[in-house]
């Protein structure tokens, strides 16, 4: 009862250092028609495995680990640094190394050896997936297109875009399928660390999720498609599919669960009755670690001044009220200009901070516009200075 007490106050502390961070992570989740609608999923599997086997761990050293304490405070300046900057995806990422290390400072080692695939788990919580989406939808793209020659229906293929004799279907960022591609794999990641079985059944549920998860996404596609076809795009699930998606989902993956009861599971084990809780001195001394980089982060001057840019019309530029729709996919700028020179057009977006919060780098998923550009092909140009240059048509 004591660790887990131990535990309780020290998540508590977690919760208000790490404040901003996880609102940011929650707002994310709590966002059910994108990626990381999932998340909330994730953190109960993560903490049902967790208290799990804490109860089951022995007793913490009486010493202080001053490795786990240094490694500690480490990550937990570096969760500063990377808030100075505003680069959410280090935020969240560091709060692992943060929870592994906080773990090392109160259990030991061997315990959080035991422990650390329970914690990698939370890794499916956090959107660093979101950099697949370009691959996945090209694979989907290149699927579905296959599916569509081979049914011998009427349909024009433009990259990504179907036209039909009705209607034109893009499959844009949202047909990526990654949501289905990240809960199939977490689904299976939670099935092996549950389950008591050899190495090469874990990697045949890994690869049976990750099969389930994709070939999902492309037959929500394909039958969405062929439903807009044989409907002159009448149908309602061709303008709102998202529930068709996860009813679809669940009726694939009903193997992947009926498989998962076959196999073994792990019996909980009386815990030690001599096991001790952590230590006073090492509960204040993990605290102080862990909170050395909110504490420099509230002290440091957090005071942001804009830019001067008064002199952009002397140069010949014009503001503009908003981003073009050109071929690359920009993010909300706090000034757009334009200048145009001859046949020569020149856009340009500013950003810049407005207050701490705000991001310092904006995120940009891929450069290119989807929704207006198809990239054919690609070329390099060498300039009478020997420097290469990327064409793109």
């Amino acid at each position: 009862m004591a660790t887990y007490r131990n535990f309780a106050i020290v998540a508590a502390i977690v919760i208000v250092a790490f404040y901003q961070t996880l609102v940011d992570l929650m707002g994310n989740w709590l966002k059910f028609d994108e990626s990381q609608s999932h998340g909330l999923i994730i953190i109960a599997l993560f903490i049902h495995l967790f208290t799990g086997q804490l109860k089951q761990l022995p007793s913490p050293p009486a010493t202080l680990n001053w490795l786990a304490l240094m490694g500690l405070s480490a990550s937990s300046l570096v969760w500063c640094l990377a808030a100075m900057l505003n680069i959410e995806a280090i935020e969240q990422l560091i709060l692992l190394p943060i929870l592994f290390f906080l773990c090392w400072s109160l259990l030991g080692l061997r315990s959080t050896v035991t422990l650390t695939p329970s914690i990698a788990l939370l890794i499916f919580a956090i959107p660093i997936w979101d950099y697949l989406t370009p691959t996945l939808i090209d694979a989907s793209s290149y699927v579905v297109m296959t599916l569509i020659q081979l049914s011998s229906i009427t349909a024009f293929i433009d990259g990504n875009s179907i036209y039909l004799p009705h209607g034109r279907i893009d499959i844009a960022d949202g047909c990526s399928g990654l949501r289905y591609f990240i809960i199939a794999i977490a689904l299976a990641y939670y099935l092996i660390l549950t389950s008591k079985t050899t190495h090469l059944t874990k990697v045949k549920v890994l690869g049976i999720a990750i099969a389930l998860g994709l070939f999902t996404n492309w037959l929500r596609i394909y039958i969405i498609i062929m439903v807009a076809h044989f409907t002159e795009m009448e149908s309602s699930l061709v303008k709102d599919h998202e529930l068709f998606g996860w009813f679809l989902f669940f009726i694939v993956c009903l193997p992947l669960v009926y498989f998962a009861r076959s196999l073994p599971h792990y019996e909980p084990t009386t815990p030690s009755a001599t096991s001790a809780g952590v230590t006073k001195l090492t509960l204040v001394v993990s605290v102080i670690a862990l909170t050395s980089g909110p504490l420099l982060y509230q002290l440091m001057n957090t005071k942001v001044t804009p830019p001067n840019l008064s002199n952009w019309q002397q140069l010949g530029y014009q503001q503009l009220s908003s981003p073009t729709n050109g071929p690359f996919q920009l993010p909300p700028s706090n000034l757009n200009l334009r200048k145009q020179s001859g046949a020569t057009l020149r856009d340009i977006a500013l950003h810049w901070q407005n207050s701490q919060d705000d991001d310092l780098v904006p995120y940009i998923i891929h450069s290119l516009n989807r929704d207006y550009w198809t990239q054919l092909q690609t070329s390099t140009l060498q300039t009478p200075k020997q420097q290469s240059l990327q064409l793109n048509l």
